[in-house]
């Protein structure tokens, strides 16, 4: 952040807080007191209520200060960052001390705010499809219907007898999380210093993202724990695609579709294939394509044309938002050098797939968010970077007999 910005910043900040102090500082000890439990360091949760009182600059700020703080092995009070906002959030720091907890540590930067989380989850087009839920133990069981009861027919009763009724059969069941660790790994130079760090946090940033985002999305695609990987290309046992079983790996030989003619009838057929529950509400499915699976979609008869498709015809916006009214969503993350069979064997390299999931089959647990720890090798004179997420991919259902996925292959 260069001195024109940081002067923007501080004058938006002065003019928000003004003479507002004594509302300030309540509004804050009031949601302090609202809170059951203490306030996640560096998350700021009451921004939660989306309080136009702080910015979503503060916040980039606090995650400068982290990364620099963590970089450098300083506490955050002693950089020069620190000392050129410490008026932004000056106001609220005169009503609390930060020696304890609800009383001004949690404005202390020692993690990730969560602005930064937000954009890790923004990006992820094919995660943000399904539920996530947090994980307060590992593992971490969770309930769910097996089977609905059944009514049955009984008699009337004519005596003093009890009427014998017909018990339904066991109707729940669990299923578990057991979080991986997903981790990214940067390497500086010992020459670092601060004033060449500040420069690099926006692109740092951008590289977490990019990292975790692509670990955990082509996990949920490809994802396969067996010891021979599902694509021969996959050998590393560090590979995120080891964490979890995917999409693929999930969808049963009965919901595996030829599409090498790519046609509406084909793509239905995907979804005829699937258990009948599951593809029974189009708001609930979502295709999931490749670049060159978008375009094979754009190119039907069916939606090409203004007089078949009306204003969002592919030929006027270049795209296609849905199709048979399912959202298409688009990942650099589906391969596209697959042989015929759906599956990556080396020898044919130039064939896609088509998903398509029913987005309340699969669930995320996040045992923890992300954090980052620097360790610094005397032997290469280097510091290392180690940011570090846990979570799982799990169904409620038995994917061993219900086919809540299905892909299509071979185009």
């Amino acid at each position: 952040m260069n001195n024109t910005e940081l002067q923007a910043v501080l004058k938006q900040l002065h003019d928000k807080v003004g003479g507002k102090k004594e509302s300030l500082v309540n509004a804050v000890k009031q949601r302090l007191l609202e809170t059951n439990k203490p306030l996640r360091k560096g998350e700021f949760s009451y921004i939660e209520d989306r309080s136009p009182l702080v910015s979503q600059e503060l916040l980039a700020i606090a995650d400068d200060l982290y990364l620099t703080s963590t970089l450098l092995d300083k506490p955050p009070q002693t950089l020069d960052i620190w000392k050129k906002n410490s008026s932004a959030i000056s106001e609220l720091r005169k009503a609390m001390d930060t020696a304890e907890t609800g009383g001004g540590a949690e404005w202390i930067p020692t993690g990730f705010s969560k602005e930064l989380i937000d954009r890790v989850r923004i990006d992820m087009k094919v995660a943000s499809l399904h539920r996530r839920i947090n994980m307060p133990t590992n593992p971490f069981k969770v309930p769910v219907l097996k089977t609905d009861p059944v009514a049955y027919l009984i008699a009337e009763s004519t005596s003093d007898e009890a009427p014998k009724f017909k018990t339904s059969q066991d109707v729940t069941r669990n299923f578990q999380f057991t979080a991986k660790k997903l981790a990214v790994r940067i390497v500086f130079s010992e020459e670092l210093t601060e004033d060449s760090i500040v420069p690099l946090l926006p692109h740092l940033k951008d590289q977490i993202v990019k990292a975790m985002r692509a670990g955990e999305e082509k996990a949920i695609i490809d994802g396969d724990t067996a010891a021979t990987h599902q694509d021969s290309d996959v050998t590393d046992s560090k590979d995120a695609r080891k964490a979890w079983d995917g999409y693929r790996k999930n969808t049963l030989a009965g919901a595996q579709v030829s599409l090498a003619t790519f046609n509406t009838v084909n793509l239905r057929t995907m979804r005829s294939s699937m258990t009948n529950v599951y593809a029974a509400d189009s708001n609930k499915l979502a295709y999931v394509c490749s670049v060159k699976g978008m375009i094979n979609m754009m190119n039907l008869a069916e939606v090409i044309t203004v007089d078949k498709y009306g204003p969002k015809a592919s030929i006027l916006t270049g795209e296609i938002g849905k199709l048979d009214n399912i959202p298409v969503i688009l990942s650099e993350y589906v391969r596209d050098d697959l042989a015929a069979d759906g599956f990556y064997d080396g020898v044919t390299t130039s064939k896609s797939i088509v998903i398509l999931v029913n987005v309340d089959s699969f669930m995320i647990g996040d045992r923890r968010q992300i954090t980052v720890k620097v360790w610094q090798d005397p032997r290469t004179d280097q510091q290392e970077l180690i940011i570090t997420e846990r979570l799982d991919f799990q169904s409620p259902f038995d994917l061993t007999a219900e086919k809540v996925v299905a892909f299509g292959y071979n185009f």
